[in-house]
């Protein structure tokens, strides 16, 4: 997840400079598929453009492959995360 941050700090940044008074909370809800890509994503953010910067950073994210710890089956996983932005 962590390789993952540069992309949503670049969205901010990018809110920042159209408005420098954004800040708050970005949640981020989405599914890792038995393929390790995303799917489902729902992004609440401060401003719809900020918000819409950051669905598609989530978009193009991919995982490992979640599997089942009984049989090693891929399986769906969802993830839910909840990020305060605050200017630098």
């Amino acid at each position: 997840m962590s390789g993952y941050l540069p992309g949503i700090k670049r969205c901010y940044r990018d809110a920042l400079k159209t408005d420098p008074t954004v800040h708050g909370a970005l949640g981020l809800r989405f599914t890792v598929t038995d393929t390790g890509r995303t799917a489902g994503a729902q992004v609440d953010a401060p401003t719809p453009t900020l918000g819409g910067c950051v669905d598609r950073q989530v978009a193009s994210w991919r995982f490992p492959v979640p599997h089942r710890p009984d049989d090693g089956e891929a399986i769906d996983a969802a993830f839910q995360l909840e990020l305060t932005l605050v200017p630098e």
